[in-house]
């Protein structure tokens, strides 16, 4: 049936000097039935077939990846086909339906699925951080309601010490 996912972040870059070998290696762990592909395809159009949208630097790099779907699917082979070609250190986060997270992490030649438990009552110095920069707020409410209820007591402490 699926799961629903929404994109917490994206920090992810493939290089252009990767993308043959990486549009190889998914046109071969490509699952015959819900991704129909061309052995012609370019990596972009594979990556959409498998419902990631990639956007390009002004090198030509992949420099960012959209998810197209409402639930995840086959992202472990996705993923593990792909990591060899992706710059180490990138990653994507992700929130479950139910309000997990977690995050694929590539390192160059893996990705790995790491869990995130999120104590949004023990990252008060994040949070005042993530305050100084009021042009984020509007794309991190309604993450988390933990974190609302955060950036809302600590604005109130703000507006009594004024």
């Amino acid at each position: 049936m699926g799961y629903y996912i929404d994109i917490v972040g994206v920090n992810i870059t493939i290089p252009k000097k990767n993308f043959e070998p990486c549009r190889q290696a998914l046109l071969k762990e490509t699952p015959g039935g819900w991704v129909c592909l061309d052995k012609t395809d370019t990596l972009g159009n594979v990556l959409s077939g498998w419902r990631w949208d990639p956007e390009y630097d002004s090198s030509g790099n992949i420099c960012n990846l959209q998810f197209n779907g409402e639930k995840y699917g086959d992202e472990d082979i996705l993923f593990k086909a792909i990591a060899p070609y992706v710059k180490p250190g990138s990653y994507i986060r992700v929130r479950g339906e139910e309000g997990e997270h977690w995050s694929w992490d590539f390192n160059g030649k893996t990705c790995e699925e790491n869990g995130a438990d999120i104590d949004w009552h023990d990252n008060t110095g994040i949070v005042e951080n993530i305050l100084k920069r009021k042009d984020l707020l509007p794309l991190l409410l309604n993450i988390h309601p933990k974190l609302d209820e955060k950036i809302a007591q600590i604005c109130k402490r703000k507006g009594k010490k004024k």
